[in-house]
């Protein structure tokens, strides 16, 4: 067995990811999910930015909790398969939903393509924002 194999991500990929996985599945065990951030903000159309490991949990995330999930967007789109998901890339259209999730941690590098390709009627929210919002507002129920 090979251990640090290299990959080609930032250095800061690991812990934060680590991170917004942590606080995810904190939500989770105190028995949340993201629902709340869509219900609270009369969010009915998402897509998503970014089908790595935390992209791929969000769309199951999405068809457990049955939130409208259009399409994804990804650099790699032709090598991504989702079953019933559209995966695009910045070159196509990409119909209005309501908000687009961005995913990787390029988070504000992202968030100006896509104002580029869509403009500034669309909603940008980082993944992190999601998981922080609901995961607060559960802290908040159990207090009470």
């Amino acid at each position: 067995m090979r251990l640090g194999k290299k990959h080609n991500l930032e250095p800061d990929f690991f812990p934060w990811g680590f991170h917004i996985f942590d606080e995810w599945l904190q939500l989770k065990y105190m028995g949340g999910s993201l629902k709340p951030y869509f219900e609270d903000n009369q969010i009915t159309s998402v897509a998503v930015y970014g089908m790595g490991a935390i992209g791929r949990r969000l769309c199951e995330e999405f068809r457990e909790q049955k939130i409208n999930m259009k399409y994804a967007i990804d650099r790699n789109a032709a090598n991504i398969h989702i079953d019933g998901l559209r995966v695009k890339t910045l070159e196509e259209e990409l119909p209005e939903v309501d908000v687009v999730i961005v995913t990787p941690i390029a988070f504000y590098e992202i968030e100006k393509k896509l104002y580029e390709k869509m403009g500034s009627k669309v909603n940008v929210v980082f993944i992190e924002d999601i998981v922080d919002y609901c995961l607060r507002k559960r802290k908040n129920e159990q207090e009470k």
